[in-house]
């Protein structure tokens, strides 16, 4: 619980300190809320009943943070979840429509915040972060998954566990390093558990 509370917190930190967005929203916003978006299935680990817990252990402790330092900062979250059990696939893979009619929720209501927490799946997140797609999203978002490829290189997205292309190219690089502490590498593999359905896209 500990190291998801410091991963959440890097996240923020990382976004906070980098994002002019996320400085004009805050600047025009006085209620500092995050968003988090996440699968409530119970099943991903990245789902909502086991992540709400170390989401608001890591607000007490930058709350606690704020007070030492002499800020006037409160952060708060505004938790939203899509259940994909009625779907014949669920999981990740029925993800794709739920991100975005979540975050057309928000912004019809006048709660889209400052930053969003989620979605943690690559099928979700990728509708919510492509701007070749039309769809118009001006807070930073954070991921702890959304590993495929399809979600490299967006300026609005951080995601705080190495993707899939990172991954990669480090077992490439090192396939190829020659060193002494380093026999020849003749194979290479990746597994993946068979009942792991949470992220099938990743390669």
């Amino acid at each position: 619980m500990y190291g998801l509370q410091s991963l959440l917190c890097l996240g923020v930190l990382m976004t906070l300190a980098s994002n002019d967005m996320l400085d004009e929203c805050l600047d025009s916003n006085p209620r500092y809320t995050m968003n988090v978006v996440l699968l409530e299935d119970n099943t991903y680990e990245w789902s909502r009943p086991f992540v709400q817990e170390a989401v608001q252990g890591a607000i007490e402790k930058d709350a606690e943070e704020n007070r030492k330092a002499g800020l006037n900062f409160t952060l708060t979250a505004n938790y939203n979840w899509f259940n994909t059990n009625l779907y014949n696939r669920q999981g990740c893979g029925s993800s794709t429509c739920e991100g975005v009619a979540i975050l057309k929720k928000l912004h019809n209501t006048g709660e889209v915040g400052c930053v969003m927490l989620g979605p943690s799946c690559t099928f979700a997140t990728f509708q919510l972060v492509d701007q070749e797609i039309g769809l118009s999203l001006s807070i930073p978002v954070i991921s702890a998954g959304s590993f495929g490829l399809s979600c490299d290189y967006k300026p609005k997205l951080t995601r705080i566990l190495p993707p899939a292309r990172k991954v990669s190219e480090s077992l490439v690089h090192f396939f190829n390093e020659k060193n002494i502490f380093k026999p020849l590498w003749e194979k290479v593999y990746v597994y993946k558990k068979s009942n792991n359905v949470t992220e099938d896209c990743f390669w």
